[in-house]
């Protein structure tokens, strides 16, 4: 783009899935502890968006997104400024 302008358009997918049943994380300083946790059932995003940055700093954007587990699907969408210097 003129002017040392960007436009940029992104995307990608992330999946999650637990394997096994013995979910926890151990703790140790000295002594060690349990501590248990859920299994995470599978679940999925995806998300895209663009981005506008102009040669002054300005960038604007604009970003989609969709999670979805096995009780749950959400969209959502956001858009917005920042200042790069």
């Amino acid at each position: 783009m003129s002017g040392g302008a960007r436009l940029t358009f992104y995307g990608g997918p992330s999946l999650l899935q637990s394997f096994g049943d013995d979910y926890g994380l151990r703790l140790t300083s000295g002594e060690s502890a349990w501590l248990q946790a859920e299994r995470v059932e599978t679940r999925g995003e995806g998300v895209f968006g663009v981005s506008y940055l102009a040669a002054s700093g300005l960038e604007t954007f604009a970003e989609g997104q969709r999670d979805m587990g096995s009780d749950y699907d959400t969209v959502s969408a956001m858009i917005g400024m920042r200042f790069r210097f």
